[in-house]
């Protein structure tokens, strides 16, 4: 049996490929173009020498590359780790060597750590920008498609998310396609009440590097169909513009965001009553 986390992408790119997969600013990405985009990815990772079961860390905040990334190393078959933007260079150090990966996708921003904690390990880096230079996401999303994601098993590690390290070092915790498809078919639905007309649309300001803004709003929405806005960095402004300007039917967050919002002193009110 075959089971590939990425089958949600390729299900809703069938489906509905016209369809409004990410929004971030002025951008609007189709599940068409996303679909597309990732099995570029694929076929870069697997020119650079990524094989299936391989490891790919991913240091991108809450940016379309995350995403296209996301996918495309999952198309290659193989691993997703994710790492903390806020890593120091020596943390990400431990991150690639612990997990094994030898290829990193990093963020402009936060280039510096990204090379610095990659060098020891002579990992090749990657930079998560849409710009056609080489050794870009954008670069490889112009790269001929893959034909279908790797046929990867159930049991396969599809993410490894890293824990907090509260009481020593993070350990990282192996997640299969069979679990997080799971989140996707039955954790998801139940969490998410009745989509409204056109679907539900999801306000992704929880880091996509950490379990419930990826696993919830990213893996979830993409399951069912619906989109999702961007917000690498939380204010009650901004929030509340998104809200108002996308319709958006879901916010998640956590209690400093929820208290930020009730007190927010603005000189205008929002319309949220989109919000389910």
């Amino acid at each position: 049996m075959h089971l590939n986390l990425g089958s949600i992408l390729l299900a809703s790119a069938n489906e509905k490929p016209g369809a409004i997969a990410i929004r971030a600013g002025d951008l609007e990405i189709s599940y068409g173009e996303l679909d597309r985009a990732a099995r570029g990815v694929a076929t870069g990772l697997r020119e650079r020498g990524v094989s299936p079961g391989d490891k790919v860390a991913l240091l991108v905040p809450n940016v379309p590359e995350f995403t296209i990334a996301y996918f495309g190393i999952l198309y290659a078959g193989a691993t997703v780790v994710p790492i903390n933007v806020l890593a120091a260079a020596p943390e990400v150090t431990y991150f690639l060597e612990d997990s094994g990966a030898r290829v990193s996708i990093v963020h402009p921003l936060f280039e510096a750590p990204g090379r610095e904690g990659a060098a020891p390990l002579d990992a090749q880096v990657l930079l998560a920008t849409s710009g056609d230079e080489a050794d870009t996401v954008g670069s490889l999303t112009k790269l001929d498609p893959v034909d279908e994601p790797h046929k990867t098993s159930p049991q396969d590690t599809a993410v490894i998310l890293y824990t907090s390290g509260t009481t020593g070092k993070p350990k990282g915790a192996e997640l299969t396609h069979s679990n997080l498809l799971m989140n996707c078919t039955i954790v998801v639905p139940k969490l998410m009440p009745e989509a409204p007309d056109g679907g539900h649309r999801a306000l992704a300001t929880l880091p996509l590097f950490h379990s419930f803004g990826q696993s919830v709003i990213q893996n979830g929405m993409i399951a069912i169909g619906g989109s999702i806005t961007l917000l690498a960095r939380f204010t009650p402004e901004e929030a509340f513009e998104l809200i108002e300007r996308d319709r958006l039917t879901i916010f998640a967050g956590v209690p400093t965001m929820y208290f930020a919002l009730l007190h927010h002193k603005g000189d205008r009110a929002y319309d949220v009553s989109t919000l389910r």
